[in-house]
């Protein structure tokens, strides 16, 4: 299970691992995109997935884009790729397959892609793997996964709290928490931008809590855990 977000925290969002790597971004790139450190991300392959480890996927894939200021990384894979390794929730078969023009009776394999979003790395992992490559990091950047430090916040975009949003919620579902309303989702995804160097009020994150995108997450009004609407009828 993955820890909270927090300043020292093992796992980093990815554009938070950016902004420490500086000019060792193409290096550290390569080593994410091959999976050869821990990485955890929801998957566009898997409705409403939970954050789980893709490294795996990540080492099968064709060729890898990872984008640390959007949290993102594109994936393509070869049409030979074998299936299993998605598991049963993927729909990575419609992906994958098209209409034989020449015969619409059948379908022929083709090259497909996937997008891992709401990425984080495992920060020592990937520091000990830029230092096996002859790439350390330098003192300042390095003393980070030590004292947390204390860079200046900046004013948050739009799209990286809808991503904090998410996290929060992520966060809500491991712990096995009532998901927050638009309202209580504020703080934990404020925390989490402070977390990455970034900030936004209360009010900002409240408005845009109530886009659609984050409606799924939680639960109709009225509803409540089955063990509190037992207790309140005794």
């Amino acid at each position: 299970m993955l820890e909270p977000v927090t300043k020292n925290s093992t796992w980093l969002l990815l554009e938070e691992a950016g902004r420490r790597l500086n000019l060792l971004q193409k290096a550290a790139a390569e080593i994410i995109g091959r999976g050869q450190i821990p990485v955890s991300a929801r998957r566009s392959d898997v409705h409403i997935g939970l954050p789980e480890p893709v490294e795996r996927l990540l080492a099968a894939a064709k060729s890898t884009f990872v984008s640390f200021g959007d949290n993102r990384i594109s994936a393509v894979y070869d049409k030979t790729t074998d299936r299993s390794i998605f598991g049963a929730r993927s729909n990575v078969e419609l992906r994958s397959m098209r209409l034989d023009m020449d015969n619409l009776s059948h379908l022929r394999a083709i090259d497909f892609d996937l997008t891992f979003y709401v990425v984080r790395v495992n920060w020592p992992e990937l520091v000990g793997a830029l230092e096996a490559a002859g790439c350390p990091l330098v003192a300042p950047a390095r003393s980070l996964l030590i004292d947390g430090g204390e860079p200046p916040l900046r004013s948050a975009t739009d799209q990286k709290i809808h991503d904090a949003i998410s996290a929060a919620y992520d966060q809500a579902t491991l712990s096995r928490q009532k998901p927050p309303n638009v309202r209580e989702v504020a703080k934990p995804a404020q925390a989490i931008l402070r977390a990455t160097g970034y900030d936004a009020s209360k009010n900002r994150i409240t408005n845009l809590a109530e886009d659609r995108r984050h409606a799924e997450r939680r639960w109709p009004v009225g509803k409540r855990r089955t063990s509190e609407s037992r207790g309140k009828s005794k």
